[in-house]
């Protein structure tokens, strides 16, 4: 299985219409199942590696997993 993964802090995240503030997201594509996966949640504390994004994020999806790619924008 390989997986295509993204990981963002941000101050505020817009998930399909719902706004949530200083929030986790994580998008994953897995290329077996060919299915894109959303996950957002409250910040709980440092991860390595996680980009911080001093904004709003912006996601666009069929739901929390999806066959298409989600829209993600950063503003």
């Amino acid at each position: 299985m390989t997986q295509k993964s993204k990981r963002m802090l941000a101050h505020r995240v817009i998930f399909n219409g719902s706004e949530r503030g200083l929030s986790l997201v994580e998008i994953e594509h897995d290329s077996v199942s060919r299915l894109w996966s959303v996950k957002v949640s409250p910040f709980a504390g440092e991860t390595h590696s996680t980009a911080f994004v001093d904004g709003t994020i912006v996601i666009d999806c069929e739901g929390e997993l999806s066959a298409t790619e989600p829209t993600v924008k950063i503003i």
